[in-house]
């Protein structure tokens, strides 16, 4: 009775995974995930990665330079979740690097434009 109890299950549980499993969605989702790799690969060899390491002694700048260097800070962070947002419909390869505004939120979690002052083009 256990074993008979045993088969039935197991067969029901194959049945139910055959129903769920279809070899064509596997094959469209292998074939998807191949072409984001290959728009992914191609989208890299025209990055150029570069890291800037430097060692800023905050006494020795004025009120002025300590300003700038913050808003050199929340600017970049204004950049980068502009592009974030831009990549939820578009694809990142269109997003416009020579933008003089970007979309953020104010204190009030109301979006607006504000300018970044701080290019270095």
């Amino acid at each position: 009775s256990e074993v008979y109890l045993f088969v039935k299950v197991a067969r029901m549980r194959r049945l139910l995974f055959n129903a769920k499993y279809d070899r064509r969605t596997e094959s469209r989702e292998n074939k998807r995930i191949c072409e984001k790799g290959k728009q992914t690969r191609e989208k890299r060899k025209s990055q150029v990665c570069r890291v800037f390491r430097v060692k800023i002694y905050i006494s020795h700048l004025n009120e002025t330079q300590k300003e700038h260097l913050k808003m050199l800070f929340v600017e970049a962070k204004w950049l980068y979740n502009d592009a974030l947002t831009f990549m939820k419909d578009h694809d990142i390869s269109e997003y416009d690097t020579k933008i003089v505004t970007v979309h953020c939120l104010d204190k009030d979690r109301n979006s607006a434009l504000r300018p970044l002052c701080c290019r270095a083009d």
